[in-house]
């Protein structure tokens, strides 16, 4: 069957209350394919910091490591002339050639819920107390919004956040964009759904899920051309059942409610991609310019060989992306124009392969104190680690 997105979409999952076991039951599309599901794996307790993270991925020259480059806490970043580490490429990217330190000054020491997401200019992340940003380039860290939030998303020089109340209860939809903060107009009664997802694109437009007090749950979109939101027609059964968003992604919404869907943002016009009763798509993990992925067989609670799937954008038979020759005890899996990356936590290592059926895996860093979270654009990997004491202490760069 048809599953949820291997490592939940940038929220942190809300306390168990009706609704969410409502929206649960709704999308009962998690399943067991192959051998695993997509859900988070069952880590040791002696994962770094104490902590249970969800996922590292990334590609540079192996054998780098987190010490080769500048500090968190109050180290300037490492960039262009310093031991190898160049500046800006021809392509706009900033090619942190070796793992760098990117804040200037010290990160929250507390830990980090759900991925963190880089639209190219920053990577944004958040913990229990608020919303952050680091330049992608390095520099300082800021805040973009003081209190929890249940999800963020950021694409096209836009941010929106969802904030929540001392019960995780969502309260509404903020955006930033070149004009400021702004809260999202909604109907009367109608919020956000209670275990938000929400995504954005490279144009700016920002999608997320509420619930309405009469009809259910529907996918609505915030268009930086009108700076309001309204239903997004296309994107969910539009009966009031749940949605999970996965991608906005060249012009289209991966999103899956009774199957998997993929709808032309233009023309609000879906099309079927995997119906509920496929294998091999028990978390998914990724979009390019032609596929969708999918987790197949994978091993969350030990070592073993794993597969990822792929289906066209375009619709078609699904068909084997890659399956590895090595045993990995698999994590965060993630999947884009650059191949596949995951974490292995049997040996606290990252690796990328391309996305061919044969393709060799390639040994990229090891994090040395392990990685809470991660994130891709078309430049580079980012993620969060600690040290061994405090769940986050730096976010780290290096180039794809």
């Amino acid at each position: 069957m048809v599953g949820k997105r291997g490592s939940t979409p940038h929220h942190r999952p809300m306390r168990a209350r009706d609704r969410v076991l409502v929206r649960l039951a709704a999308v009962a599309l998690v399943a067991c394919v192959g051998g695993q599901s997509g859900l988070e794996p069952d880590l040791p307790d002696s994962s770094p910091g104490g902590t249970r993270p969800t996922g590292a991925a990334g590609r540079a020259s192996a054998g780098a490591s987190h010490g080769e480059a500048g500090l968190g806490g109050g180290a300037a970043p490492s960039t262009a002339g310093e031991s190898g580490n160049a500046g800006a490429a021809g392509d706009g990217c900033q090619r942190f050639q070796k793992a760098t330190s990117l804040s200037s000054t010290p990160l929250p020491s507390g830990d980090v819920f759900g991925d963190p997401v880089s639209d190219g200019v920053a990577v944004y992340f958040a913990d229990s107390s608020a919303l952050y940003r680091v330049p992608v380039v390095g520099g300082e860290l800021s805040t973009v919004y003081s209190g929890e939030v249940g999800a963020f998303a950021a694409g096209g020089g836009v941010v929106a956040w969802v904030p929540v109340d001392a019960l995780f209860n969502p309260t509404g939809v903020m955006v930033e964009d070149d004009d400021g903060v702004h809260t999202v107009a909604l109907p009367d009664g109608t919020l956000p759904a209670a275990y938000p997802t929400m995504i954005a694109d490279a144009d700016g437009n920002v999608f997320f899920e509420v619930d309405a007090p009469t009809d259910g749950f529907h996918v609505w979109r915030w268009d930086p051309s009108l700076g309001s939101a309204a239903e997004m027609p296309g994107v969910g059964k539009g009966d009031g059942s749940a949605t999970n968003l996965y991608w906005a992604d060249r012009g289209e919404v991966v999103w899956a409610a009774d199957a998997l869907y993929i709808t032309d943002i233009a023309t609000a016009t879906p099309r079927l991609l995997v119906d509920g009763a496929a294998t091999g798509f028990g978390g998914l993990v990724g979009i390019d310019a032609t596929n969708v992925y999918g987790a197949g067989d994978i091993c969350p609670k030990g070592s073993c060989t794993f597969t990822v799937n792929g289906v066209a954008r375009a619709g078609g038979t699904p068909f084997v992306a890659f399956q590895s020759d090595d045993a990995y005890w698999t994590n965060g899996l993630q999947a884009d124009d650059s191949g596949l990356y995951w974490m292995d936590w049997a040996t606290m290592g990252i690796f990328h392969a391309a996305l061919d059926p044969a393709g060799p895996a390639e040994h990229v860093v090891d994090p040395g104190s392990g990685i809470a979270r991660f994130a891709l654009d078309a430049c580079s990997l980012y993620w969060l680690e600690g040290n061994g004491t405090q769940p986050t202490v730096r976010l780290m760069a290096i180039a794809k």
